[in-house]
């Protein structure tokens, strides 16, 4: 089969279009003919081997790629409710399944989990195997390039945003990196639940692009402050949750910008674990804030979440399919921040 690997970290030169073997699904395994998968920055953080300062523990040679979808080409022993040719989305945490977490079914809280595209094969491929757990139905109306490129961002959105978050109806919501996959996945879960949304970016074309997406209210951070123009926004009172994917200052300066009760929601793993910060305890005490950090949620909050697919009040968000051949290029297009939404390979 083709697949991208890595043989080293480094630059965009590392990423190999290769012949490997095949998978072959074992008991309660899965294999999946992939017809299109989705960069995630992640993605350029396992190029890298690093994520901050910390190093990532991925073998070599690998596979990167965290999102995807396809057809099952094959079904190993002990699976059911499957057949071969069923259209199906992938979701990228594997659990040991014996651990408490995995039990209550939490498994992207097992101590013993992989990912597909870091501890484990991704989906930079034409095929690969996974646990009968980690396959969903993919909804009929949406192509697998739609369906390969909401999972990651939608069970890393959905927890943060309304299992931890709380997120009601009427709040105001500031979501910064209105261009990026979380950001363009956030405008829209507050919007469908009746939120009011004031996003960030640094490019008028993706300040346009989120209006049409749905926010109320866009600001250039690159032009402007973003604490001067949200509290003039809400004169003078802050809003109700902040969504962060960036971290770093942007964390720091957001707490700011927080009403009384407010939230910070944040799944930043670049800049803020990279960086030690400093910000005023006393400040988020006053405001009697919350500051929730969240990683990914579980396979019963993706589908969840899925309904909201189905009924259309979610969208998939694509800025451009490329193909498989055309990784390096996708991968510095990710790494300029040049997207808006999700950068999607075919997979031949």
């Amino acid at each position: 089969m083709k697949a991208v690997r890595i043989h080293e970290h480094g630059g965009t030169e590392q990423l190999r279009l290769e012949e490997i073997p095949e998978p072959k699904p074992g008991h309660g395994e899965v294999l999946v003919r992939l017809k299109a998968c989705a960069l995630n920055y992640r993605d350029i953080q396992g190029r890298l081997g690093r994520r901050g300062p910390r190093k990532l523990k991925i073998p070599l040679p690998h596979i990167l790629g965290g999102d995807g979808a396809g057809i099952v080409a094959q079904l190993g022993e002990g699976v059911a409710a499957l057949k071969p040719g069923d259209a199906v989305l992938l979701t990228h945490v594997v659990g040991c399944g014996y651990c408490s977490w995995c039990l209550a079914g939490s498994d992207q809280c097992c101590p013993a989990k992989g990912t597909l595209g870091n501890e484990l094969p991704g989906t930079y491929a034409q095929y690969i195997k996974v646990p009968r757990a980690n396959v969903i139905p993919k909804p009929a109306d949406l192509t697998f390039g739609e369906a390969s490129s909401f999972a990651l961002a939608l069970i890393t959105c959905w927890p943060m945003m309304i299992t931890r978050g709380r997120l009601r109806a009427g709040e105001e919501v500031l979501v910064h990196a209105a261009g990026s996959g979380i950001g363009s996945m956030a405008i829209q879960i507050a919007k469908s639940f009746g939120a009011r949304v004031i996003t960030t970016a640094g490019v008028e074309a993706k300040l346009q692009r989120a209006l049409d997406l749905g926010a109320d209210e866009v600001i250039n951070y690159r032009q402007k402050k973003f604490v001067e123009e949200v509290l003039q926004l809400t004169n003078g009172r802050g809003v109700d949750m902040v969504v962060d994917p960036v971290g770093g200052q942007t964390f720091v300066e957001s707490i700011d910008v927080l009403a009384q009760r407010g939230r910070i929601v944040t799944c930043a793993s670049g800049s803020l674990a990279g960086d030690n910060l400093t910000f005023g305890l006393s400040k988020a005490r006053e405001k009697n804030a919350d500051l929730i950090f969240s990683s990914l949620g579980s396979k019963g909050e993706l589908l969840e979440a899925l309904e909201l697919v189905k009924q259309k009040r979610i969208k998939p968000v694509i800025h451009q399919v490329l193909s498989l051949d055309d990784v390096a290029d996708a991968h510095r297009m990710l790494e300029e921040r040049r997207q808006f939404g999700k950068i999607v390979l075919s997979i031949p």
